[in-house]
């Protein structure tokens, strides 16, 4: 009788473990609605989230755009770490490209007293795209392959010329 109640008292003193995950690692959900430049939910535009602190080439710095938006133009994303994260809406065939200042970021914090939340990423309008045609002046016949250049100006800023492209059609 006394093994057994010295196992069972020795079993009952060791520490006991969770059987989930490491249980002070918080995840986090950021949720929101994408609307275009009219304010109406905007449907198929992915959602890219990336944490610009995190170390490089971790899963955080290296992000997500596996999220796409309903017809709702709701998105949610799980399982998200614990920080300060960019949220971006693009939509290439719309002209709505990362790292191009056509898409929307917003900045969201999410941490173990806080880790959810929501944000509203509005479109602005669709960028212009510039169809040049050339033709010689002389003959009328178009001029397949020429050098244009041009300069962007924005009162906020100095003007500045864009570098040379050369167009061929």
């Amino acid at each position: 009788m006394r093994p057994m109640l010295l196992t069972l008292l020795l079993l009952a003193s060791l520490p006991t473990f969770s059987q989930t995950a490491d249980s002070t690692q918080h995840e986090g959900t950021i949720t929101g609605t994408v609307l275009d430049e009219r304010g109406q939910p905007f449907k198929g535009v992915s959602v890219c989230t990336y944490m610009p602190s995190a170390p490089s080439g971790s899963k955080e710095a290296r992000g997500s755009c596996a999220v796409t938006t309903d017809e709702a133009g709701k998105f949610r994303v799980d399982h998200v770490a614990m920080g300060i994260f960019l949220v971006e809406a693009i939509k290439p065939d719309d002209g709505y490209i990362a790292f191009a200042g056509t898409s929307v970021i917003e900045a969201v914090t999410l941490t173990p007293s806080q880790f959810s939340a929501t944000v509203v990423l509005k479109l602005g309008p669709k960028p212009g795209v510039l169809l040049l045609s050339v033709k010689d002046k002389l003959t009328g016949e178009p001029i397949i392959g020429f050098l244009e250049s041009w300069e962007i100006t924005d009162s906020d800023i100095r003007p500045s010329t864009a570098p040379s492209v050369i167009l061929a059609f």
